[in-house]
């Protein structure tokens, strides 16, 4: 016999529906358990958005950091901060994993030159740089100031 799994409401958001608990007995409580369980589950290894798992004024914070911060090689980058940091910013926030997941330097850098960011120069070693120095101060950033739990390896 296979035991309903209860279903979460669409306008629930993921933070209120991992919070909240109206357990009023035992039975219930173990119910609501099992639920938390299956949806944790559920949802590990998937895409979420990042800005759904902190509070809205520190993610503005964080953005504004993020978009003044000092990033070695940035100077390889002939576009403007204003234009390349945001575009890895929205991808990063877009595909973000609750566990730890990988974020590839070329596919960024790939991402960049779609989107029409100008580099200095085309060599490869070089690209990488400014791309895997923005990951590693945004992932210290994420995890020292909103306290995100989950990481990510960067793979060149």
């Amino acid at each position: 016999m296979q035991e309903a799994v209860p279903q979460i409401q669409p306008s629930v958001s993921l933070t209120r529906a991992t919070s909240i608990s109206t357990a009023m007995n035992p039975k219930e409580k173990e119910l609501d358990d099992r639920f938390r369980q299956y949806f944790d589950k559920l949802n590990r290894g998937r895409v979420q958005n990042l800005a759904l798992h902190v509070p809205e004024k520190k993610y503005k914070e964080f953005l504004e950091r993020m978009s003044t911060t000092r990033i070695e090689g940035a100077s390889y980058i002939l576009s403007s901060n204003h234009v390349w940091r945001p575009i890895i910013l929205k991808w990063l926030e877009e595909n973000y994993y609750v566990g730890n997941w990988t974020v590839s330097v070329q596919l960024i850098r790939d991402i960049l030159k779609n989107t029409h960011v100008e580099f200095t120069e085309n060599r490869e070693e070089i690209l990488k740089v400014p791309i895997k120095d923005f990951l590693v101060v945004y992932q210290k950033s994420l995890k020292r100031d909103l306290k995100v739990k989950s990481s990510f390896i960067i793979k060149s």
